[in-house]
């Protein structure tokens, strides 16, 4: 189960920001976050999800699903849309479209809007790591590049609700990138590693941020938290930092 991770980076509503950003340190897989999202999405009344493979085919996030105690199988073609890239390259990487254009972030967007037009209501995008489509050619700007397109024919759309959450490794050959994204998102989720390395109860720590309009100004001010994470077969589990027992 996933519902403590949830609720500690405020992803239990029925509505979600428009924008969630998930930056994972060097070393840190953050794959949990997507599933852990997913499968919360699948689950809310009125809500179409579509899912976009860069790292993981669908497989691994059904068997991921299925430990977190959640049957992706049966909102897959329904609540669920899935464009498998992982999948795709590894069934027949000679003809694959996403191995033949010199535009992958192009090619992917025209794909990702050729499915919102098929939906209604209130809808939520995952990307599960941007980072996939450096290996087909594009640049680290692209990536930028295609998170302002995707706001701005989302804000343009007729839905009525959207929610696009990404994913990006932090390191220094990304940091600028990872950084301006962070800048469009309404909640930011860095998963970090433990400062004193190595723990075997606790697997890092995630850094929260959301920020918001001060009353009768102008100015943003970013709220934020700490929480430490361990991911276990069956569950996620959540700690206060500092919380007895983690000494």
């Amino acid at each position: 189960m996933a519902a403590s991770l949830l609720l500690a980076c405020g992803l239990q509503e029925q509505r979600l920001p428009k924008h969630i950003h998930i930056s994972e340190e060097s070393n840190i897989d953050g794959s949990f976050m997507i599933s852990s999202i997913l499968g919360q999405r699948v689950r809310v009344t009125n809500n179409k999800t579509l899912l976009i493979c860069l790292q993981n085919n669908f497989k691994h996030y059904l068997n991921a699903g299925q430990r977190l105690g959640y049957n992706l199988q049966m909102h897959n073609g329904k609540s669920l849309t899935v464009i498998d890239i992982v999948t795709d390259i590894g069934t027949d990487p000679l003809s694959c479209r996403w191995l033949e254009t010199s535009n992958p972030t192009e090619t992917l967007y025209k794909a990702i809007c050729d499915e919102l037009v098929k939906l209604q209501g209130s809808v939520t995008i995952i990307i599960d790591n941007l980072e996939g489509l450096l290996n087909f050619g594009a640049s680290a700007q692209d990536l930028y590049a295609l998170c302002i397109k995707l706001h701005k024919y989302l804000e343009q759309s007729s839905l009525e609700h959207f929610t696009l959450a990404t994913k990006l490794n932090n390191c220094n050959v990304f940091e600028v990138t990872d950084s301006n994204i962070e800048t469009l998102s309404d909640l930011h989720l860095r998963l970090i590693k433990l400062k004193s390395g190595s723990f075997k109860e606790v697997d890092g720590r995630i850094a929260i941020s959301r920020p918001s309009m001060e009353e009768g100004t102008y100015e943003h001010s970013i709220h934020s938290k700490n929480v430490l994470y361990k991911v276990n077969e069956k569950n996620i589990k959540i700690f206060s930092p500092g919380e007895v027992g983690l000494k």
